[in-house]
């Protein structure tokens, strides 16, 4: 039965042709209507799908130059007949990349070079002319624009400035930046630099010599306590010591007078929370309160040491006994 089957379905294929042959043009013409569509459905969709995967292939091979490298590069693989090599990693450059993050020391050593960066941009900024002189700073090592400065004018008069605050008799400069060694003043839109100077003791103790004091005790009392600021200032070196972006206290580093630091009980790296009962969070307000460390004889310090908070009694008056 199949194959008289086979047989049969060439003749099929052939009669059906003789029909086709005589079928009118009127059939021709609905036959058309009927299957043309469908076909030209099929071959568009045929042609579509090509010219999207052309399409898609040549967005996958385009190089963009703004891709960067891969953040490893394996090495080539490499055959030779007579030799046999072992493919290896280079671990100086999967270390160089940080995948698993910067150490702590990393991070202080990068801090430091942006740091660094900045200051050199402002070393070619003249110094001021004006008759000012800058007695102490609260520097923010991470942010120029935050912290605050201690300026004197021309007739010695103190005040503690923050940024953008215009400088008593400063002929309208304002206070640009703030940096360790110095601060940036905006001058009718010209940079100038204020730095901090060398402190000259004994010119400070002949200035307290001049004061007008009733009596030779009160005068004594006061050439003792501006000595002992000044060379409080020489002592020790502050700066805001910051924790998730909120100002704690200031980190305390000994100055160019290490005996006399360690004479205060302090120890390098003490972050002071507290002077008298006063929180030092506000960089101005904290800098007035240490700058008051040296015109008293005992202050009472809050500080946090190797992560425990301890209080001390600093007594500034043997500053002035030592050598």
């Amino acid at each position: 039965m199949q194959q008289i089957n086979a047989i049969n379905a060439p003749m099929d294929i052939a009669t059906r042709l003789l029909q086709w042959k005589d079928f009118p043009p009127e059939k021709w013409a609905k036959m058309t209507i009927r299957y043309l569509p469908k076909v030209a459905y099929l071959f568009l969709t045929l042609f579509l799908a090509y010219q999207l995967a052309q399409l898609t292939w040549v967005v996958l091979t385009i190089e963009d130059p703004n891709i960067s490298e891969p953040l490893v590069k394996l090495p080539s693989i490499s055959t030779s007949s007579s030799t046999q090599t072992q493919n290896t990693v280079d671990m100086d450059q999967i270390i160089e990349r940080h995948l698993f993050g910067i150490t702590t020391e990393e991070f202080e050593a990068s801090i430091q070079g942006r740091l660094s960066t900045t200051t050199e941009s402002f070393l070619d900024v003249p110094d001021t002319s004006l008759s000012l002189q800058l007695k102490g700073v609260a520097a923010d090592p991470l942010d120029s624009k935050r912290g605050a400065a201690i300026i004197a004018n021309g007739s010695g008069d103190e005040k503690t400035y923050t940024i953008m605050d215009a400088i008593e008799a400063g002929d309208g400069a304002q206070l640009h930046s703030i940096y360790s060694d110095r601060i940036i003043l905006n001058r009718s839109g010209r940079l100038e630099s204020l730095r901090l100077p060398k402190q000259d003791l004994q010119s400070t103790v002949s200035v307290s010599q001049r004061l007008e004091t009733s009596t030779p005790i009160q005068q004594s009392s006061q050439m003792v306590l501006t000595e002992n600021t000044t060379r409080f200032r020489e002592v020790v070196r502050v700066a805001p010591h910051i924790e998730q972006s909120q100002m704690v206290g200031f980190r305390v580093t000994p100055g160019s007078e290490q005996a006399q630091f360690d004479a205060l009980g302090l120890q390098s790296g003490d972050v002071i929370t507290e002077i008298n009962g006063t929180a030092m969070t506000d960089p101005a307000r904290g800098l007035q309160v240490f700058e008051s460390l040296g015109q008293s004889t005992q202050s009472s310090v809050t500080i946090i040491r190797n992560g425990r908070s301890e209080i001390l009694t600093i007594d500034t008056s043997q500053l002035s006994q030592l050598p």
